[in-house]
């Protein structure tokens, strides 16, 4: 079971990296065009010569350094501690490139929510993807309980913080693009609340191996979250 959460880890890491690539074509392509993103000098003036390449390098070695320490888990156990680190690393990366870049309070808002997110629903989906039986599943989630709430709470707390940084006037919730995928982000995140509370109260009764179907929900919830968070660190705020 250790091994395939190490698994779970370099795959991870190796999207991360896939994805810090793709992100510099992109970027590319949003500045020049996507004939012009096409070419190596203009790759090469995004990613390694503007103000904006060099905060993606840090976000890229910390995904590199990230991904090598949860190879290394795959070899020796003990390397688990320095694999943590490279994560929180990294998610110290990923405000570098958004909305909170060239503010320390805010880039450690951004972190800390990550981070909790990552406490809450990343062990989710990490559980759900375990390779184990199904009691050895049932067990881990009971005990995922103490873990969830308060990275929970966090991500909650964190999240006001950023709404009023970001959004300004109540009224901007509705009347802006960013203020409106606010809300359905902070819809969702409700669903999942009201689903891992579901789950806590079925967990708790349960002995056999089924009922995982809210859990599903919990998670698949999860990853509309990201999705909406995707969209938010690409819209102007108020």
């Amino acid at each position: 079971m250790e091994r395939s959460v190490a698994l779970t880890a370099l795959v991870a890491g190796f999207l991360a990296l896939g994805a810090s690539v793709l992100r510099v074509w992109t970027h590319a392509v949003a500045v020049f065009g996507f004939g012009d993103a096409r070419s190596w000098d203009t790759l090469r003036l995004i990613a390694l010569q503007s103000r904006w390449g060099q905060s993606w390098r840090y976000q890229a070695i910390a995904a590199g350094v990230y991904t090598l320490a949860c190879a290394a888990t795959l070899w020796r156990r003990e390397f688990w501690p320095a694999a943590t680190l490279a994560v929180v690393g990294f998610t110290g990366t990923i405000p570098l490139l958004g909305h909170a870049a060239g503010d320390p309070a805010r880039m450690a808002v951004h972190t800390l929510h990550i981070v909790a997110a990552g406490v809450w629903l990343g062990t989710l989906a990490v559980v759900l993807l375990l390779r184990s039986p199904g009691r050895i599943r049932l067990l881990i989630l009971r005990r995922f309980a103490p873990i969830a709430i308060p990275g929970a709470a966090v991500v909650a707390g964190a999240g006001l913080i950023a709404s009023w940084y970001y959004v300004g006037a109540i009224s901007n919730l509705w009347i802006t693009p960013y203020g409106r995928v606010l809300l359905l982000k902070t819809m969702l995140v409700a669903g999942i609340s009201v689903c891992g509370y579901i789950n806590w109260r079925r967990l708790r009764r349960m002995r056999g191996e089924g009922g995982f179907s809210i859990v599903v929900l919990e998670a698949t919830l999860a990853g509309a979250v990201v999705v909406a968070t995707g969209f938010l660190t690409e819209i102007g705020h108020p």
